[in-house]
């Protein structure tokens, strides 16, 4: 590309997405095709008789040339985004407006049983009259590792070292390995640290490790989370409503 074909802005234009309206679900297909059609082109600024688009630097490119490739790619990630914006604002007002309604069957209850308000709740499961749907409302410990953390791992280190002549199982030797590897972020995997617990060795080092990892465990807070439930009829299983990208 020459340098003809970008142009500095003298001043900051706005180059951000159309904020999603209060759902695309309540629009008629005129107005959604509309809205998507403004998102995809929310980049595009006109100047000069010209539409641009603004790279990466910050400088106004012309439409024109610009590759068909980059620019398709340019409207997917803008139209997906958008429907995007909408989704997480639908599933926060399901979360809000259901948290609102179970919060009034439980005054209700309380009044009708004439329960003391308030208080911290746990678990709980709300049900249709037929029992084949439900909402059910877990709480769960939000933990973090201490400094115990490292202390636990030179124990579990000192025992691979302690044997000689290597350890049989290779398997012990993985999940060890596997239970103190940390992410790019610098994080550890909880689930493959706490199956250390449910091995059994008789060695000192081992139980060290283990009390030590005991002691880095901490509990910072609670986390209540949300299902919805259905399921066909009482011998059928129970199916949870996907609202999670990662597992739909």
């Amino acid at each position: 590309m020459s340098n003809t074909d970008v142009i500095e802005p003298e001043t900051d234009m706005e180059n951000s997405l159309p904020q999603a309206p209060t759902s695309l679900f309540h629009m008629t297909p005129e107005q959604r095709a509309e809205a998507v059609r403004k998102a995809e082109t929310a980049g595009q600024v006109e100047w000069d008789g010209a539409r641009y688009l603004k790279d990466s630097r910050g400088a106004l490119v012309p439409v024109k040339s610009i590759r068909e490739e980059d620019l398709l790619e340019d409207e997917i990630v803008r139209r997906g985004l958008f429907f995007a914006k909408d989704m997480a604002a639908q599933l926060s007002r399901l979360k809000g407006h259901t948290y609102e309604d179970l919060g009034i069957h439980d005054a209700l209850l309380e009044e009708k049983k004439k329960a003391p308000r308030g208080g911290k709740k746990g678990n709980r499961t709300f049900s249709t009259f037929d029992g084949n749907q439900k909402i059910e409302i877990r709480k769960s410990n939000v933990q973090e590792f201490g400094p115990q953390l490292q202390i636990a791992k030179q124990f579990f280190d000192e025992f691979v070292r302690s044997k000689s002549g290597g350890i049989d199982d290779e398997n012990l030797k993985t999940l060890i390995f596997d239970a103190f590897r940390v992410d790019q972020e610098g994080n550890i995997n909880k689930s493959e640290l706490f199956r250390l617990f449910r091995r059994n060795i008789d060695d000192p080092l081992w139980t060290q490790g283990i009390q030590a990892l005991q002691e880095a465990i901490r509990v910072i807070g609670t986390k209540t989370h949300m299902y919805f439930k259905f399921r066909d009829g009482p011998e059928d299983e129970w199916v949870t409503v996907t609202i999670d990208l990662g597992k739909a």
